[in-house]
């Protein structure tokens, strides 16, 4: 805690993770479209903080996340409008419940709306510990889908370039033609891999959102 922030989770998965990743990208980047091939990074160590290399990567994570928001929008309005009458039959009742709870129209609402007042209303009647995990897996997947999109145009920039190198402090990377379009292709198979999973948590974060607003609802009323 400095002052009156509060570092939670989603602080270090959203954010400063994938921005420490992303910084990796963009200072491969700037040292294979440099010219000279290699950069050297042990001088930040003697003279810039590490607190200071921390904020610039936890803003860097910042901008991954909305980048992403922009590139990966959220499937809160298709999960339960697909066909089937289960899934309406669930919507149409949360939506009952929800305009009683709160007493207004329900029924209109568009579906993301519609699913963030239930979490709302659910939090304050039987706050959930795992609904907080299913929204810090979704930024870290988000973030981390976009800083392997960065690690990939890092390392076709680098083959491009034929090689790179950059030492830091106590060790060095060194990356040739062949490696960087191997690890590049890898990266693109994790980002790949990130994005299906953020829209699998999104799905079970909705699911589980509607699910357990329904259940605390109706017991409330049976009360």
């Amino acid at each position: 805690m400095i002052g009156q922030f509060r570092a939670t989770l989603y602080d270090l998965f959203g954010y400063l993770i994938p921005g420490i990743v992303t910084a990796v990208g963009l200072l491969l980047v700037g040292v294979a479209i440099s010219g000279t091939g290699h950069g050297d990074l042990a001088w930040v160590a003697e003279s810039a903080p590490a607190v200071l290399a921390l904020v610039l990567c936890y803003a860097l994570g910042h901008l991954s996340q909305a980048a992403g928001n922009l590139v990966l929008p959220t499937e809160h309005a298709l999960v339960y409008l697909e066909p089937g009458e289960y899934a309406a039959d669930v919507l149409r009742r949360a939506k009952q419940l929800l305009g009683e709870r709160i007493g207004i129209d329900a029924a209109a609402l568009e579906a993301e709306r519609c699913m963030a007042l239930m979490g709302e209303c659910r939090t304050l009647v039987a706050p959930d510990e795992e609904h907080e995990m299913y929204v810090y897996r979704e930024g870290f997947y988000r973030g981390m889908a976009m800083a392997s999109a960065v690690l990939v145009v890092a390392f076709v920039v680098t083959a491009m370039r034929g090689s790179a190198r950059v030492a830091l402090p106590g060790a060095a990377i060194c990356v040739g033609t062949r490696g960087a379009l191997l690890v590049g292709a890898a990266c693109l198979v994790a980002a790949g891999l990130f994005v299906a999973r953020l829209w699998r948590f999104q799905c079970y974060r909705v699911h589980e959102e509607v699910d357990a607003f329904l259940a605390a609802a109706t017991m409330k009323a049976a009360h």
